[in-house]
């Protein structure tokens, strides 16, 4: 069967290998999504900058950046699912062409491509994460006033060593949730950008079979992600002290954040789509015999 031979290692190799025989292809799909990435975090800068330091804002004034934060991220959306979509057709299939001469272009495909995300990862994901982050730091501010009644004062390396047991679960959590969902649901994306179905129920067996391998792959991918944008965001602080009231490097942060995340997208869209046709393989022979 095709899964036997998908393993967490052997998901990585082919990951990281199909970006780097490819780097001009993803550099053409993933260069419109952050030019847009780049102005939107310029804009979100300049706006939500002067509303921060605006004390006296409005309920009007906050209703207006909410929904003006919403646009701005529909717009990056719609940049970037042609792009995931395109990406997903060429792993799965060796190439970006939709079928009419076209490499990039909307049709039901994206439509549906998009809902998934925004129902599934976008909404989802956040939402547990934000409860998630809710829940930890209640706890952790549980944790000190436990301290403060038994010793009547809570020390600074007490505070210290709770702020970094909450910063590290808020991490592995942001990483294990992602990477949970995406491992549970993910077939729908490769299955959307082909304009394909999700099968029936073996197709579904041979996707919960190779669950696990998904799950670690993506883990390794996001930690990586995020272990990037830490150095990276380091080095621009570093190199620029004013970094956090400073233009420039709100848009160097820009830049290397979607950047990092767009990649980080490619190589977890290959997973999702080589084990998407290994999933279909399996399928195909249990049902032939």
């Amino acid at each position: 069967m095709a899964s036997e031979r998908i393993t967490t290692g052997a998901l990585l190799r082919e990951a990281f290998r199909t970006i780097f025989d490819n780097i001009p292809l993803a550099l053409k799909l993933i260069a419109p999504a952050m030019g847009v990435a780049l102005l939107a975090g310029l804009m979100r800068w300049q706006i939500f900058g002067a509303a921060t330091a605006d004390e006296s804002a409005s309920i009007f004034s906050e209703l207006f950046h909410f929904v003006l934060g919403l646009a701005l991220g529909a717009i990056e959306l719609l940049v970037f699912v042609p792009a995931a979509t395109a990406w997903h057709r060429f792993t799965t299939f060796g190439s970006i062409d939709r079928g009419d001469g076209r490499a990039i272009g909307w049709d039901a495909r994206e439509w549906r491509f998009c809902l998934y995300w925004v129902i599934v990862f976008w909404i989802g994901v956040s939402l547990i994460l934000v409860v998630i982050v809710f829940l930890v730091e209640w706890v952790s501010s549980d944790i000190l006033l436990y301290m403060y009644d038994i010793r009547g004062a809570v020390g600074a390396g007490s505070e210290i060593a709770v702020g970094i047991v909450m910063n590290l679960a808020i991490l592995v959590l942001s990483v294990l949730i992602p990477a949970f969902i995406i491992a549970k649901f993910g077939a729908v994306l490769p299955a959307s950008a082909i304009g394909a179905g999700i099968g029936g129920a073996g197709h579904r067996a041979a996707w919960r079979r190779l669950h696990s391998a998904v799950f670690k792959s993506v883990c390794v991918i996001i930690l990586l992600s995020k272990v990037s944008q830490f150095v990276l965001f380091g080095i621009v602080e570093y190199i620029l002290p004013h970094a956090r009231v400073d233009l420039v490097a709100s848009a160097l942060r820009s830049l290397l954040g979607q950047g990092i995340d767009l990649v980080a997208y490619l190589l977890i869209a290959v997973v999702l789509s080589r084990v998407y046709v290994a999933a279909s393989m399996d399928a195909r022979e249990a049902a032939a015999g």
